[in-house]
């Protein structure tokens, strides 16, 4: 067998495997962000935040995919501090925001009092995780 022959067979094989991909992966994002606009676009979104010695806050934004709502009553955000250096995470609080089943966007004002790095899951009113996104934030 020719080498083109081999590669056109080979392209066959991988192709579907390629064409199915994106579909699988996740397409809604989680943004960090000083404020969502009327359009739900996030304001000054960062991933990393400073607060002061008492805290501060600002926004958890979750974006649906073009097309796409929550199809779920609510969500949850379930905050982790999260070690990078052993890829270990901790349990630190869960925050529910009450959805409506057609929503595109939605989001949550998150007051944070301790610094530290954080890895944050959104999952819906079935346990399925809907995105996730990490977080650093540094005091004053």
């Amino acid at each position: 067998m020719n080498l083109p022959l081999r590669f056109l067979r080979l392209l066959l094989l991988l192709l579907p495997a390629v064409c199915v991909q994106p579909l699988s992966g996740q397409a809604q994002t989680l943004y960090f962000c000083e404020g969502v606009d009327s359009l739900g676009v996030p304001v000054n979104p960062s991933g990393q935040f400073t607060i002061g010695e008492q805290g501060g806050y600002f926004d958890f934004l979750v974006r649906m995919d073009e097309g796409q709502a929550v199809n779920s009553g609510y969500v949850e955000f379930k905050i982790y501090r999260y070690d990078s250096s052993s890829n270990q995470e901790t349990y630190d609080n869960t925050i529910r925001l009450d959805t409506h089943p057609q929503w595109t966007y939605m989001w949550k004002q998150v007051a944070f009092y301790a610094a530290g790095m954080f890895r944050v899951y959104v999952v819906d009113d079935e346990g399925q995780e809907i995105c996730r996104a990490e977080l650093t934030v540094q005091k004053k």
